[in-house]
């Protein structure tokens, strides 16, 4: 049983994650079979998952975000992790470097 398995609240994904993995197949850095279309399909029916939507919360926390690197899903994703008090899975450094959000380190 992993970190994510033993949270007591279950998983949470946001629509920005679903939108960086488009993102990410699409730049080609990342490589998905059957496509980003078909892979989240597959993520999402593979366990129960709670949406984390944004909200107006999530945009005041992004506002108040500043990253070394300013990317929008970086800052959506994390806001997001800040507004419902979530820890974020990430394998992205400058995420995982910010002692202000509670990650679980996914590289």
């Amino acid at each position: 049983m992993n970190r994510i398995d033993r949270s007591g609240d279950g998983v949470h994904v946001s629509p920005i994650t679903l939108w960086e993995v488009t993102q990410l197949e699409r730049k080609g850095r990342l490589r998905l079979l059957g496509g980003a279309s078909r892979w989240i399909a597959e993520a999402l029916e593979a366990r129960p998952v709670r949406e984390a939507p944004l909200t107006f919360e999530v945009a005041r926390e992004a506002a108040r975000i500043h990253l070394p690197q300013p990317d929008l899903g970086d800052m959506m994703l994390a806001a997001t992790a800040l507004a419902y008090d979530l820890v974020l899975v990430t394998a992205d450094s400058q995420l995982l470097e910010q002692p202000w959000l509670k990650t679980i380190d996914a590289r």
